[in-house]
């Protein structure tokens, strides 16, 4: 089990002196990094600083001519997708598409950790109950970038949903055109604990959809961390790594943070 300073230890042994130090560092994705788990140990260990926000706020800014409402840069059970139903998480503005809209006006992170895509529609399967779009069973590996607007399939239950890849493309491109010197780090989605069946899903959807992440970080020059992979929960450790089969806990958090560190800087 590792403490906070063998973690801040284990980074003075990958560099010697922090590029990093007074960065501005912030995260973006669904309930995984809402947690902070991993963040703050990352900040600690390069001098970073990292601000959380603590309450929703559904201020509208205007981004590009348009109102964007102004939501957590981590916000629990939203997907990419910038897609509106009469699910609560998946109103106007919530998805991790929308939000990367509307980040400069949070702040103008230095450096930019995403983990998102757990919460998105699994291969073949319809986005809203009775709409007629489905993922393809590829997540859209190879799809070009939507950078359009958001899809109300409350309103249009027939209207046609871009793909995983193409809205994680869109979603990228959205950030880097208001600030192209961010320095991006994408993860790819763990895996829950299926043996206990809570949150597990089948391996093919974790692999699928880390392909689609991983062949983005290739394409746009970003490091990937895999915690698919690396990360290793199981039967043996779920209750020691996680909180709840999937959510990180302190333990957890703690690998996460090396994982990133070590794969990322």
């Amino acid at each position: 089990i590792f403490d906070k300073l063998s973690i801040v230890n284990y980074a003075n042994s990958v560099i010697t002196n922090s590029l990093y130090e007074g960065m501005l560092l912030r995260s973006l994705g669904d309930s995984l990094p809402e947690t902070h788990m991993f963040q703050r140990l990352i900040a600690d260990c390069f001098g970073m600083t990292y601000p959380t926000e603590i309450e929703v706020t559904t201020e509208d800014v205007v981004w590009n001519g348009e109102s964007v409402k102004r939501w957590r840069s981590v916000l629990g059970g939203t997907c990419v997708a910038p897609i509106i139903t009469d699910n609560q998480k998946r109103q106007e503005g919530m998805s991790v598409y929308m939000r990367a809209k509307s980040l400069k006006y949070y702040y103008l992170a230095d450096v930019l950790i995403i983990l998102a895509g757990y919460n998105d529609t699994i291969a073949g399967q319809k986005y809203i109950s009775n709409g007629t779009s489905t993922q393809p069973d590829d997540y859209g590996i190879d799809d070009e970038p939507y950078v359009g607007d958001e899809i109300n399939l409350v309103e249009n239950p027939e209207a046609e949903v871009p793909s995983f890849g193409a809205c994680y493309r869109g979603m990228i491109e959205n950030i880097l055109t208001d600030n192209p010197a961010c320095r991006i780090i994408l993860c790819g989605v763990p895996r829950g604990d299926s043996e206990a069946g809570k949150y597990g899903q089948p391996d093919d959807w974790n692999d699928k959809k880390n392909a689609v992440i991983e062949k983005i970080a290739k394409e746009y020059g970003f490091p990937f961390v895999n915690l698919a992979n690396l990360y290793g929960v199981n039967k043996f450790n779920s209750s020691l790594l996680t909180r709840d089969l999937l959510h990180f806990g302190v333990i957890g958090g703690k690998r996460v943070a090396m994982e990133i560190i070590a794969k990322a800087f």
